[in-house]
């Protein structure tokens, strides 16, 4: 059974409740990934290739945010 990617399981997620919100961290930054990963309805992304206090000062600004609007349209 082949694992999801982040935009498949980020719908998972979602799937348990209207309250979660999905912050995926991944090593891709194509637009076409991104915009898979946001129509799916994560509320963002960060790449992996930050450095490390990039990354936890980004992760925890992330946490006081509003979740971003869910996309709508094509895939």
């Amino acid at each position: 059974m082949l694992k999801p990617d982040g935009p498949a399981a980020t719908e998972a997620i979602l799937s348990s409740g209207p309250a979660v919100r999905v912050l995926l961290l991944t090593p891709f930054d194509s637009d076409e990934y991104v915009h898979r990963a946001l129509a799916a309805g994560a509320s963002g992304l960060l790449l992996e290739s930050l450095p490390p206090k990039e990354l936890i000062a980004a992760a925890r600004g992330w946490r006081r945010v509003r979740p971003a609007a869910r996309l709508t349209g094509g895939r």
